[in-house]
């Protein structure tokens, strides 16, 4: 069982898609191998499989599987989060210093980066252990 979000270019995003316009849409992130790029270069520990389309960091508390598809233009890199720690952290640091925001699946709606982001992972982690 995994906690799945979205990564978007933050550009111009509302603070939440509530407000947002109905045909509102992110603006494009880039070109894909730019992206894992720039996802290596932030974050040295990820391993990208040999077709380049999927790439993981790994620790001893969890795993994020991010996955940037080769398609023009590229809208989301897809996460999915597995095991305890604190993911979170690292992902609120790659989003700031990229101007990205998180949309957080489980929630329905961006992350607040700069309240509690990690609120819906914790929340998220005791229903997984209490019923799992």
């Amino acid at each position: 069982m995994s906690w799945d979000a979205l990564i978007f270019n933050g550009t111009g995003v509302p603070k939440s898609l509530s407000s947002a316009p109905q045909d509102w849409t992110p603006p494009p992130l880039g070109d894909p191998r730019a992206i894992r790029e720039e996802l290596s270069a932030s974050i040295p520990q990820i391993e990208w499989v040999p077709d380049r389309d999927y790439g993981a960091v790994e620790t001893n508390e969890f795993a994020i599987e991010f996955r940037v598809p080769d398609e023009l233009p590229l809208k989301a890199i897809t996460i999915r989060i597995v095991g305890g720690g604190d993911p979170i952290a690292l992902l609120v640091a790659l989003c700031k210093e990229k101007g990205w925001v998180i949309f957080d699946n489980q929630v329905g709606d961006l992350m607040n980066l700069d309240g509690d982001p990690a609120e819906s992972w914790r929340k998220f982690k005791e229903w997984r252990d209490r019923t799992v």
